[in-house]
C-alpha cells in the first residue's frame, strides 16, 4: 500500500513526507504478516499501533486508534489464520489464507465458514468440524 496521493496533494503533505508514509506501510505489511494462528504478539501489535499514530502524525491528524485499521487486521488474522477446518460429508479440508479479511466467506464441500468481525460474530455451516491442534503453514 501507498499513500494516496490525492489526498496528500490536498492537505499540502510533502513529496519527502510521502515516501515516510510508504515506507511505514511497508513495515506495517511485514508486521502483519508475522500474525499466525493463535500466537498474538504483544511487541508487535504494540508496534504496529506506534507506526498507526505515526502515519496519523504525518498526515496531520489528530491521534485517534479508534482509526487505526492494521493493529485490528493483526489481531483478526490471529484469531483465523492457518485454521483448518473438514467437510465431514465431503472430507473436503479447507485452511484459512493469510490474506484473510473481516467478513470472509469460504464455501467447502457441504459446508462454510464466515470468519465474521473481530470480537464480533462469525458462523460455521453444514457438517463443518475443526481440526485443532494442527500446526498448518499458509503460503
Amino acid at each position: 500500500m501507498s499513500a494516496n496521493r490525492t489526498l496528500a496533494k490536498l492537505r499540502g503533505i510533502s513529496e519527502e513526507t510521502i515516501a515516510e508514509i510508504d515506507a511505514l506501510h511497508i513495515q506495517l505489511e511485514k508486521l502483519v504478516s508475522r500474525a499466525t494462528n493463535g500466537q498474538f504478539n504483544t511487541s508487535v501489535y504494540n508496534a504496529i499501533e506506534q507506526i498507526e499514530n505515526k502515519l496519523q502524525v504525518l498526515w496531520e491528524f489528530g491521534i485517534d486508534p479508534a482509526f487505526h485499521h492494521w493493529k485490528h487486521l493483526y489481531e483478526f488474522r490471529c484469531q483465523w489464520l492457518g485454521r483448518k477446518f473438514k467437510c465431514r460429508n465431503t472430507g473436503e479440508e479447507f485452511i484459512i489464507p493469510e490474506d484473510v479479511q473481516e467478513r470472509d466467506f469460504y464455501p467447502f464441500g457441504d459446508c462454510f465458514v464466515d470468519v465474521g468481525v473481530l470480537n464480533g460474530y462469525s458462523r460455521f455451516g453444514g457438517p463443518v468440524e475443526e481440526i485443532k491442534n494442527v500446526i498448518v503453514e499458509v503460503k
